[in-house]
């Protein structure tokens, strides 16, 4: 089947082959898709299962980091041809992840993003699709100040309040005898007149969660927000935002991750919709550090000089051999594919011997508002990989 992309800002007419979904799939295709994924799960529990003998039931779509930009997200979708002109579901029997970084980012979208993902939610899953939801390092902002808490790594709030407007929706929620002050304070901080002040202080952090409990629009978001993931499997991909690091991998060979994940969830119910000491968490911030720490991307760039592409054999085998050992026990655990975003370097991969990772990262969205480059990527049924190239249609690694 093949599916047209609409013309984009220069005219290009672009298309790539999706394999029509209901090929191979008779009267039942969501009852022939969980004896697939039954059978997958029985072998991975044998063991190494080689890339080419794995049954994929269905192609798994990804979007990558809309940095809070809510026109980010129609431009992917639309690429991917799964809503129509009036945005609403139209595509069936697939999975899409998304790869987060949606709030606490660069725009100011953040109510709209996440009803707009629930309400597609709701029509994916009568079609047969799941739509899966992973966190990272911007929506660990959010999370963490609401809860009082350090960022992971070297980098304070502070640090991200230039480029970081996610505090303006949340500015909604102070005391309205705050509000004008605190606007003020926020546009004073954009126009760069006074670097010395330390917006995230000036907050009152609990009264802010309190009203978002107390609003029924808000609180039904952070629902929404409560059941993200750190990292998700599909078949024998792995997906997380950022480079795969060694304590990740430590992690998820630990508890493999439908436990991380429920430990995560668990734990952000009770501290977001309900009022459990966040200290207690010991498990939950061991998670939430691990995987969702923005300098994640440093073990490439300060082990080597990919970033600028120089050296760049010698730093491939330096990171290869910090990861080897934890990539092999993935892959005795049937883990075939690693996708992620966040990187310092475009297109980086391994595939020497153990495990296929790609980084897709293409900084789209970041300082423009056009949907020239794209965040998306494709995982057919075959295991071949098709990303976004600037201006190009999806193209094969």
């Amino acid at each position: 089947m093949t599916r047209r992309f609409p013309e984009n800002n220069d005219g290009m007419s672009m298309q790539f082959v999706l394999t029509d979904p209901f090929s191979d799939i008779t009267k039942k295709p969501k009852d022939k898709i969980n004896k697939l994924l039954e059978n997958n799960e029985a072998r991975r529990n044998v063991g190494l299962v080689e890339i080419n003998n794995v049954l994929r039931p269905t192609e798994v779509m990804a979007v990558w980091d809309l940095h809070w930009n809510i026109n980010a997200l129609y431009w992917n979708l639309s690429a991917l041809w799964v809503i129509s002109k009036n945005s609403n579901w139209i595509w069936w029997n697939t999975q899409l992840v998304f790869l987060w970084d949606i709030i606490g980012d660069r725009h100011a979208s953040w109510f709209e993003i996440l009803t707009k993902i629930n309400e597609l939610n709701k029509q994916a899953e009568a079609s047969w699709w799941a739509i899966n939801i992973v966190a990272w390092n911007h929506d660990n902002m959010v999370i963490s100040f609401l809860l009082w808490r350090d960022l992971p790594g070297w980098r304070t709030y502070v640090d991200y309040w230039i480029k970081a407007k996610w505090i303006e929706e949340l500015i909604e929620f102070v005391n309205e005898d705050e509000k004008e002050m605190q606007l003020k304070q926020l546009n004073n901080i954009y126009s760069r007149t006074n670097s010395s002040y330390n917006p995230p202080n000036k907050l009152d952090r609990t009264k802010i969660l309190t009203n978002m409990k107390n609003s029924e629009k808000w609180r039904e978001l952070l629902e929404i927000i409560c059941n993200m993931k750190v990292v998700e499997q599909i078949d024998d991909i792995l997906f997380v935002h950022t480079d795969i690091m060694p304590g990740m991998i430590e992690l998820i060979l630990k508890y493999w991750v439908d436990k991380i994940n429920q430990i995560f969830q668990d734990w952000l119910k009770k501290v977001l919709l309900k009022w459990y000491n966040p200290q207690k968490l010991e498990e939950f911030w061991e998670i939430l550090d691990i995987f969702l720490d923005t300098d994640n991307r440093y073990l490439f760039l300060s082990d080597s000089y990919l970033s600028w592409g120089l050296f760049a054999n010698v730093a491939i085998e330096q990171i290869k051999e910090k990861l080897k050992n934890g990539l092999e026990a993935l892959k005795q655990k049937w883990i075939n594919i690693i996708l992620h975003w966040h990187s310092y370097y475009w297109n980086f991969s391994i595939t020497e011997g153990w495990i296929i990772i790609r980084s897709l990262d293409r900084f789209a969205y970041k300082k423009t508002d056009n949907d020239e480059v794209k965040s998306i990527g494709i995982v057919h049924k075959n295991w071949n990989i098709e990303y976004w190239e600037e201006k190009k249609s999806l193209n094969w690694f």
